[in-house]
């Protein structure tokens, strides 16, 4: 789980709420955009296992709610499929950012 309800702490901005698990996949750095700090939510990115005995894994970025990561549910959202990536939906549809062909990062909001 990202969220270890025995370690929320009082501060929001304060990693300790926090797995250890989930601070290694936290999202400190994204090329295209100036300061990951600076978008008000956390972002989370790696790889879940699906069959760990075949070694198959699937990717994953979690994006918090803007609203209220503590409360609200959460969403998986899949799309892609043969010759498109899912990726493309999350960075022009319904993720946070637009990515633009010069790899810059713009809000969606």
């Amino acid at each position: 789980p990202i969220l270890d309800n025995d370690k929320v702490d009082s501060d929001e901005d304060s990693k300790s709420s926090y797995t250890q698990d989930a601070q290694k996949d936290m999202i400190t750095h994204l090329p295209g955009l100036k300061d990951v700090q600076d978008v008000g939510f956390r972002m989370f990115s790696g790889y879940l296992p699906v069959s760990q005995t075949n070694g198959r894994y699937i990717f994953y970025w979690y994006v918090e709610s803007q609203s209220d990561p503590s409360s609200d549910p959460v969403v998986f959202w899949t799309n892609g499929g043969p010759g498109c990536s899912g990726f493309l939906g999350f960075g022009q549809e319904h993720g946070p950012f637009h990515i633009s062909q010069d790899g810059i990062l713009t809000s969606n909001l």
